[in-house]
């Protein structure tokens, strides 16, 4: 569904901020919407023991051809994408609804 959201944006640059658990694979969530991701913020969901590591996801999501560089947070993410940027983007929180989470709580 986000591969298909995904092609309505081709107006501009996607970035995803994701984070997985361990039960999935991150190539897998990836593999679908890679087609439209200008680049990746991986991060660790935050509060689960049982997350990715950011360098694990980097790895996977540069086998797809993504660009990709880990944060420690959500929040340095976004400042990461923030940098150097001139013109609108999109930003995707995606990979666990606990990373979604994360963001929603912190956006209250």
């Amino acid at each position: 569904m986000l591969a298909q959201q995904a092609e309505q944006w081709r107006d501009r640059p996607l970035f995803l901020i994701f984070g997985a658990l361990q039960c999935r694979e991150p190539a897998q969530l990836l593999r679908e919407i890679a087609p439209a991701v200008a680049a990746l913020k991986a991060v660790s969901v935050p509060e689960v023991p049982k997350s990715h590591p950011p360098e694990t996801v980097v790895r996977e999501a540069e086998v797809l051809g993504i660009p990709a560089r880990a944060e420690a947070s959500i929040e340095d993410a976004v400042a990461a994408i923030g940098e150097g940027v001139t013109e609108p983007v999109r930003v995707l929180i995606c990979g666990s609804l606990y990373l979604a989470g994360t963001a929603l709580d912190a956006n209250k």
